[in-house]
């Protein structure tokens, strides 16, 4: 540093260097004729002691930043559920079910139900992309309403129930795999809510088809058991697998 008038401007710079060095020398020979240089080199030696004993900063614990980094996981695993995929695989399995059944209903009325709740089963796989985990709750209200509308006597229970309950699971098992292979890909996400959700909204789509080939379609205890019970029962087998899961995979 060249000889000037005043180094108050200059003042923290040149304190923060070593004593020896040139224009801190030059600056301290400054300052002894210079009262107003001469104190602000002390104020910046002073402020810079004070600094030095601060104590040193810790990182943040393992706990905040999962904390902090709990919503981002949350709403990147969201954006990652192929709605449009899933709903179209629903729509094929749903194709598939009703084609192939050996008793079909006919009748506008009859299709148009089914076609409506098929229509909710692709509606919740994309509000898991909004709701994650809520979206189910969607799901269930959309199972126990067509229950409702679809329900002509109380009936009895009967031997084809539980192939029903078991034709909502497997196809609630569909949508399951799609997202876990997305999770096997990507295992930083948190997709256990998600997994759930999709393979609730594929029990749905499987409700959808049995009320076009069930022949206990109008016995109220029947589609309350088994066909409002196949999602329940897809729901607790979902939430149960995605657990698993992610315990295995996450390793």
């Amino acid at each position: 540093m060249s000889e000037t008038p005043h180094i108050s401007a200059d003042a923290m710079a040149l304190a923060a260097l070593e004593p020896r060095d040139p224009e801190r020398v030059a600056a301290t020979r400054h300052a002894r004729s210079c009262t107003g240089c001469a104190q602000a080199l002390r104020n910046a030696e002073d402020l810079l002691k004070h600094l030095a004993a601060l104590p040193e900063e810790k990182p943040p614990s393992a706990g905040v930043l999962r904390d902090i980094a709990g919503p981002v996981v949350r709403n990147l695993s969201l954006r990652a559920v192929p709605s449009a995929l899933i709903a179209g695989v629903l729509a094929c399995v749903w194709t598939g079910l009703v084609l192939t059944a050996r008793h079909r209903l006919g009748g506008g009325p009859a299709l148009a139900g089914s076609a409506a709740l098929l229509a909710c089963a692709a509606a919740s796989v994309f509000l898991v992309r909004r709701l994650g985990g809520a979206a189910t709750v969607a799901t269930m209200i959309a199972s126990t309403l067509m229950v409702a509308l679809a329900w002509q006597e109380t009936g009895a229970f009967t031997p084809d129930g539980l192939m029903c309950l078991l034709t909502e699971v497997e196809v609630g098992a569909i949508p399951f795999v799609i997202l876990l292979g997305v999770f096997l890909r990507r295992r930083t996400l948190d997709l256990t809510a998600p997994l759930v959700s999709v393979a609730a909204a594929g029990a749905l789509a499987g409700q959808a088809a049995l009320h076009l080939t069930c022949p206990g379609r109008g016995a109220g205890l029947h589609l309350l058991a088994f066909h409002a019970g196949g999602v329940v029962a897809t729901i607790a087998a979902a939430a149960a697998a995605a657990r698993v899961s992610r315990v295995i995979f996450a390793r």
